[in-house]
């Protein structure tokens, strides 16, 4: 399981940390399309059980809504989260985001690399992770470039 590189985590973080208690952040960054942040489920094992490593999944996607007022993802992918905040015991745990989806309207373009269930650990395709997670930090370089968190001040 490959995890993202320093800086798109602390993109994510920043996100995250934006988004708060609630369950979504969105962010409009004109002329660029809409980003939103999603939590998906939480409780996901991504290692033993049942001891293990328990993440949060979420959703970022970009989208735009059309003239019959839906919304219309251009761009999706899911990361299993782990670590975000602290542990049971008050400690601080390593950070550790996991790209498991990727989506692409534009590109007709859907693969899932790492299967996950709350009952089991979950099932990997190393080389298909291994691109999603370059594909992610390719994307947080753009939503960087782009403006996004500027957008949230």
């Amino acid at each position: 399981m490959k995890n993202l590189n320093k800086i798109s985590t602390i993109i994510l973080c920043k996100l995250l940390d934006n988004m708060g208690d609630h369950s979504a952040l969105s962010i409009e960054n004109p002329p660029h399309l809409t980003l939103t942040l999603e939590e998906v489920q939480r409780g996901i094992y991504l290692s033993k059980i049942p001891d293990g490593v328990l993440a949060t999944l979420y959703s970022l996607r970009q989208s735009y809504i059309d003239l019959d007022e839906k919304e219309v993802v251009e761009t999706e992918m899911y990361f299993a989260i782990s670590g975000y905040g602290t542990s049971r015991q008050g400690d601080k745990m390593p950070l550790l985001a996991v790209p498991y989806c990727y989506q692409s309207n534009r590109l007709n373009r859907k693969e899932t690399s790492m299967w996950l269930s709350d009952r089991r650990r979950p099932s990997i395709a190393p080389k298909k992770q291994e691109e999603h997670v370059r594909i992610a930090e390719e994307w947080f370089e753009n939503i960087f470039a782009e403006g996004y968190l500027d957008a949230l001040i």
